[in-house]
């Protein structure tokens, strides 16, 4: 089971392949028009173009990336999957032709992956994010 499963940002918008400095932070507001790329791939383009472009991804890495669309990665996403609820998952796969009666779990989480990953990830996001809340509540502590 992947209780201890976190959701973590995996991809991000960012305008490619010449991203300004802004752009590493997510805050130029061009980046949502473009594709999703991983932040592997983004960390290792800011890492050569110097220390001010890795310096404004760290920050925007602390910051959520700020106003730039933000996704979980596909390995995340199946793990999460894994530990969804049959009923939950079949609802996400609203609109799957033919239905969801009688097929197996793997075919109706591939096709979520790929025609409605943003409710995927929503859920996964809203479900699965560690915050101080969380946190303390788990621990027993009181909330602030």
């Amino acid at each position: 089971m992947t209780d201890d499963l976190r959701y973590q940002i995996g991809e991000r918008r960012i305008c490619w392949p010449n991203p300004s400095d802004v752009c590493f932070a997510g805050a130029c507001g061009d980046c949502n028009r473009h594709s999703f790329r991983g932040l592997g791939a983004i960390k290792s383009l800011a890492n050569a173009l110097g220390k001010v472009p890795l310096a404004e991804y760290q920050y925007g890495l602390e910051n959520n990336f700020f106003s730039t669309e933000t996704r979980a990665s596909k390995q995340d996403l199946e793990a999460y999957a894994d530990s969804v609820g049959v009923l939950a998952l079949k609802e996400m796969a609203t609109g799957m032709v033919g239905g969801t009666h009688g097929k197996s779990r793997a075919v109706i989480v591939a096709y979520v992956l790929r025609h409605r990953r943003n409710v995927l990830d929503e859920s996964f996001r809203l479900t699965r994010r560690r915050t101080w809340k969380t946190e303390e509540i788990s621990e027993g502590g009181e909330l602030p």
